[in-house]
């Protein structure tokens, strides 16, 4: 995959280790590995090899088969984690409606990898290893959205691998992991925010359309199947394959315009708190109503659904922000032998306030134990450290978890 991406690696970006580590994952036997982990059926015509290794895993107890799956990938960690002390950014360049992803399938066992890696270590009595392990997997997973809008969600989706294990470890947090925590998830969330990059290769790949389009000649039919134009634009579509020279000229002009004036309102949301995101999704319906109608229907295939991505990035962001909650809390625990009776008793009066729900995060005592969340936005629901979507039916909220101190 590294030379198919990239050619000839530079040794500057992060991306190349992340390539490097995904391709020792390729063609291996970690799917096993995990199947068994969760006692998954396999299929019955393995090659010999796999039957041999389904043989040998079929007797061993869950961390038997953890500590081995760990330790035959500890490369591929180890290559993540030096590209985590790089700059990262997808080394692509321009993204085309047909370019291939194929590292995005091995990207979410890399984050497995660490969240084993830590259970592993904490099962030994090493939290601080245990807990440098998670961070190192968050890190990775938050830098991924660096990339592609695709690359961001599934860094998103990596990292809520990390941060439920997170969640499961709390109560077992020393005032040095505690101490990671923070200075960890500040770092992170002090820096830029990589969905900006992200939204850049997607203005760049809408314009590249564009000019396909309205410049010259028109997409291939491999190229129309990747993008969604809808029945109710064909008549948009015919128009385009009957118009002069003239006509094309026109659209294309008015295309870009549009083009160019939606993506500096999509970053100029970006700068502005996480509760004005959720408009992102007029700004989307009210640029393609505006444009003319051939360019509002390309636009209308073009462009994916950025606010369902938005809402994952206020989310994660916010998990981010509850975990360093959560280490501070913790850590007032450790130095005053109680937990806090309020959450201003822990942190800032800056750090209690929910950018996203635009109000303070909830924080109460319980019995043993305290309760920690925020109220999310319309479209998130109430937000955890762990995911927990919104359940089926009732569309009620799943129960919000209690960190217990059973020793209190």
């Amino acid at each position: 995959m590294l030379e198919q991406i990239v050619g000839q690696p530079t040794g500057q970006n992060g991306y190349e280790e992340y390539l490097r580590a995904a391709e020792m994952l390729k063609n291996s036997q970690l799917w096993i590995y995990e199947q068994r982990t969760y006692g998954q059926t396999l299929p019955e015509d393995l090659s010999p090899a796999d039957r041999d290794l389904v043989a040998h895993l079929r007797n061993k107890a869950y961390i038997d088969i953890k500590h081995e799956e760990v330790e035959r990938f500890k490369a591929a960690i180890e290559l993540v984690r030096e590209g985590n002390q790089k700059p990262v950014a997808d080394p692509r360049g321009l993204i085309k409606p047909e370019t291939l992803l194929p590292e995005f399938a091995y990207f979410r066992n890399l984050a497995r990898l660490f969240a084993w890696e830590s259970y592993l270590k904490f099962s030994d009595g090493d939290g601080h290893g245990g807990t440098k392990s998670l961070l190192d997997g968050m890190r990775f997973s938050y830098k991924l959205a660096n990339g592609t809008l695709i690359a961001a969600l599934v860094g998103i989706a990596c990292n809520g691998i990390e941060l439920g294990a997170f969640e499961d470890r709390l109560s077992a947090l020393s005032i040095d992991d505690c101490h990671q925590i923070q200075e960890t998830v500040a770092e992170i969330l002090a820096g830029p925010n990589p969905l900006a990059g992200a939204f850049e290769k997607e203005h760049q790949s809408a314009l590249y359309v564009g000019d396909l389009v309205f410049k010259k000649g028109g997409l291939s039919q491999d190229q129309m199947n990747t993008m969604d134009f809808g029945p109710e634009n064909k008549d948009a579509m015919e128009a385009l394959k009957a118009a002069s020279p003239a006509d094309l000229q026109q659209w294309g002009s008015s295309y870009k315009q549009s083009m160019n004036q939606f993506f500096a309102a999509i970053q100029s949301r970006l700068r502005q708190p996480e509760h004005a995101w959720d408009g992102i999704e007029d700004d989307q319906e009210l640029a393609i109503h505006q444009a003319e109608r051939p360019v509002g229907a390309i636009m209308s295939g073009v462009l994916p659904s950025l606010s369902g991505v938005l809402s994952a990035q206020a989310r994660q962001r916010t998990q981010l922000r509850l975990a360093y909650l959560h280490a501070k809390v913790l850590e007032y625990k450790w130095v005053n032998g109680k937990l806090p009776s309020s959450l201003a008793e822990a942190v800032t009066p800056e750090e209690t306030y929910d950018v996203l729900a635009d109000r303070p995060f909830h924080y109460s005592l319980k019995d043993r134990g305290y309760e920690l969340f925020s109220e999310g936005s319309k479209k998130t629901g109430r937000i955890e450290v762990k995911y927990r979507p919104v359940t089926s039916g009732d569309g009620k909220e799943q129960a919000k978890p209690l960190i217990v101190f059973n020793h209190l």
